[in-house]
């Protein structure tokens, strides 16, 4: 198994826009077809303004062949061209899992989560 952490740095005072846009539009696209979001975060000490995403693929060619669907479907296509724009640098990075590792299941429905770091944002 690889774990890809995507960083997303967002403008001052913008998460909550970034969040709330990606939880009802982008999320449930790449759920679909990359299918092991292992945790969404924001960060709350050190580089601030950032979400990260942790999505798991059983190998590198796994990945690549879910991303590559993704960049091609027309939904998330949509997404791209109409998603607010906040995100001031996107970053990438893989690791492999080693063998100390746990083998536990990820979490569900982490989409309900996602939300809900949203309304706490929103002040709600």
């Amino acid at each position: 198994m690889i774990v890809e952490m995507r960083t997303y740095t967002i403008q001052i005072g913008k998460m909550g826009q970034f969040l709330e846009y990606y939880a009802t539009q982008g999320l449930p696209v790449q759920e679909r077809i990359l299918g092991n979001l292992l945790g969404y975060f924001t960060s709350d000490v050190g580089e601030l303004n950032q979400a990260l995403q942790f999505w798991g693929y059983e190998n590198y060619g796994d990945r690549e062949s879910r991303r590559a669907k993704l960049a091609q479907d027309p939904e998330w296509l949509n997404y791209l061209k109409t998603s607010p724009p906040v995100i001031l640098k996107t970053a990438s990075c893989s690791r492999r899992r080693f063998r100390l590792s746990s083998n536990r299941p990820p979490r569900k429905r982490l989409s309900r989560r996602v939300i809900s770091e949203i309304n706490k944002l929103k002040g709600g």
